[in-house]
């Protein structure tokens, strides 16, 4: 939503308790919820984005708000949220059906005189501008979208199907408040990528360690993982690289003393590689050492 009524003598009777700063606290909790439909991050993130301390913030929460599975509500807020969408989402099926209803051809009967005279027959719609009836409440317009510009996947983008596909993908054991989930969809949809580079960042989340670890206990619920828009901080795989070929030399070593050596140099390396998998770094240390100090080859373990 982008206003909301003020009840000035309701706000008033509820808050004179508050201080300033806990007023001002309050107001933009209150329009960042209206703002986002309803849907609060979670009181860390709420905290930095209206620049309020977490303490406060929490307090806030506890006395005008409550809480309920995945996040908190507030129960007159939320009506009003619910009745903008509802409003909007009924003024977007009457548009499309009354666009629909224009471009049917239709027949029509022309007039007949009563004096035996001939009428003047109405032009067709279609050489008329359609009078639309005034709303008070604002329809949301598609973006305009071109080959170069391609705002959340393009014009024409069937966001129903898109979100029950990222919703079955999404870990299942995590698939908790659809509702929430579903109007934080809404909420950010416009700033979405192409469905396929969605799926594919929580994909990457889907493979890594952290959500892996732990039975996945770190898996944030869907509608954090969409306020956050924790796809752009999706993690980066990619197939290793092969090293340049050089024509240096590489020269037999001892494999049993390199591999002491590298335990001792280099903790956490892996004792199953070669000389030649080794890093340049490692190669070159090594190299260093057996060529400078004449040592005796240490025992393997």
């Amino acid at each position: 939503m982008n206003y909301y009524s003020f009840h000035i003598g309701d706000y008033r009777s509820a808050t004179a308790h508050l201080t300033n700063e806990e007023d001002l606290c309050y107001r933009r909790i209150l329009d960042t919820y209206y703002d986002r439909n309803g849907n609060l991050p979670e009181i860390k993130l709420l905290s930095r984005k209206i620049r309020c301390e977490e303490g406060m913030v929490e307090a806030i929460l506890g006395e005008f708000f409550e809480e309920v599975e995945g996040g908190w509500i507030h129960r007159r807020a939320q009506k009003e949220v619910d009745d903008y969408i509802h409003r909007v989402e009924s003024a977007r099926v009457a548009g499309k059906a009354s666009a629909a209803s224009r471009t049917r051809p239709t027949a029509t009967e022309p007039q007949r005189p009563l004096n035996g005279t001939s009428t003047t027959v109405e032009p067709p719609l279609s050489g008329r501008q359609p009078t639309i009836p005034h709303s008070p409440f604002p329809i949301p317009q598609e973006p305009i979208t071109n080959t170069s510009t391609n705002v959340g996947g393009g014009g024409g983008r069937d966001w129903s199907v898109d979100f029950e596909e990222w919703w079955n993908s999404y870990p299942s054991h995590r698939r908790q408040n659809r509702h929430r989930a579903e109007s934080e969809w809404s909420a950010v949809r416009l700033s979405l990528p192409p469905q396929n580079e969605l799926l594919g960042a929580l994909a990457a989340f889907k493979s890594s360690p952290q959500w892996k670890g732990d039975s996945g206990k770190f898996i944030p619920a869907p509608h954090v993982w969409l306020s956050e828009r924790r796809w752009q901080d999706a993690p980066a795989y990619s197939a290793p690289q092969k090293p340049k070929s050089t024509n240096k030399v590489i020269p037999k070593v001892d494999e049993v003393h390199a591999r002491v050596w590298l335990a001792d140099n280099y903790v956490g390396s892996d004792p199953s590689m070669s000389f030649e998998q080794w890093p340049p770094f490692a190669q070159k240390d090594y190299l260093a050492f057996i060529s400078g100090k004449n040592q005796p080859t240490p025992q393997a373990a």
